[in-house]
C-alpha cells in the first residue's frame, strides 16, 4: 500500500514543461492541488495528521508580457492525538 502511495504523490507532483504564450489576449490557468498524512507512534500513543489544500489560478494577459489574474486557496487539515484528542484547521486564501 505505501508503494501505491508514494507512487501516486510521485506522479502528482511531476511537473511539465510548458511553452508560455505571454501575448495580449491570451488565457492562463493553473493551480496546485496537495495531500499529506503521516503517522507517528510514540510512548504518549498515535499522532495522525492528514491535509488537503487546493489552489486553483487563472490569469489574463491584458498586454504583451502582462497578466492580470487571481487566485484561490483552500486548505484543510486534521491531526488525531490519541484516541479522544483531535485538532481540525481550516484555512481560505
Amino acid at each position: 500500500m505505501k508503494k501505491i502511495a508514494a507512487a501516486g504523490i510521485i506522479f502528482l507532483t511531476l511537473g511539465t514543461i510548458v511553452n508560455a504564450q505571454t501575448t495580449q489576449g491570451t488565457l492562463s490557468v493553473g493551480g496546485q492541488l496537495q495531500f499529506a498524512a503521516d503517522k507517528q507512534t510514540d510512548s504518549d500513543g498515535d499522532t495522525k495528521t492528514n491535509s488537503f489544500e487546493l489552489s486553483p489560478s487563472v490569469g489574463y494577459f491584458v498586454a504583451d508580457n502582462l497578466m492580470v489574474g487571481a487566485s484561490i486557496y483552500v486548505g484543510t487539515g486534521k491531526t488525531t492525538f490519541g484516541p479522544n484528542n483531535e485538532t481540525k484547521v481550516t484555512s481560505f486564501g
